[in-house]
């Protein structure tokens, strides 16, 4: 009996995924509801974890789609034109590609670091930690603690909770 390759990737991302189903493509694109969601998948996946237990990690390439909410912990890894939000969590911990856009929000921790020309925004958060690579644009609205830091120098404080890194205020 033989199997066509399609099968096995779907096989591989219901496995690591702990999703249940796939596109085909082994990209996990529904959500992961369990304690604890453990997601891989190539470029322009959409993972995402409502109402969990436990964490929500996810590592996936260029153009993803990563939402987390309404649990503890959420850890992301992406590559280049990425999109992560958290929401109403404890922590959230990001590293994204260039031209990535993070946001986090109604959290306790967020920490992120950010690929060149990318975005970051916290609200609502007790503790926001941005680290930027390369020139970037950093939000910060009803933050306890905002930390901004550019790798390559550059920080401007362009007031009402923004920061750029290696670019001009807007």
């Amino acid at each position: 009996m033989s199997f066509e390759p399609k099968f096995w990737s779907f096989v591989v991302a219901a496995v690591l995924c702990g999703c249940g189903n796939s596109d085909g493509n082994g990209n996990p694109n529904l959500p992961c509801t369990a304690d604890r969601c453990d997601a891989v998948c190539g470029d322009g996946c959409t993972p995402s974890c409502p109402e969990f237990g436990d964490l929500c990690r996810a590592t996936c390439g260029d153009r993803c789609e990563f939402t987390c909410e309404s649990g503890p912990n959420c850890e992301v890894v992406c590559g280049n034109d990425c999109d992560a939000q958290c929401r109403s969590i404890s922590s959230c911990t990001a590293a994204t590609g260039s031209g990535s856009q993070y946001s986090c929000s109604s959290a306790s921790n967020c920490t992120v670091e950010l690929g060149d020309g990318s975005t970051a925004e916290c609200q609502s958060v007790g503790n926001c930690n941005i680290t930027c690579l390369g020139s970037c644009t950093a939000t910060c609205r009803s933050v306890g603690v905002c930390n901004v830091n550019c790798e390559q120098g550059g920080e401007l404080d362009c007031g009402d909770g923004v920061s750029v890194c290696g670019i001009d205020c807007p």
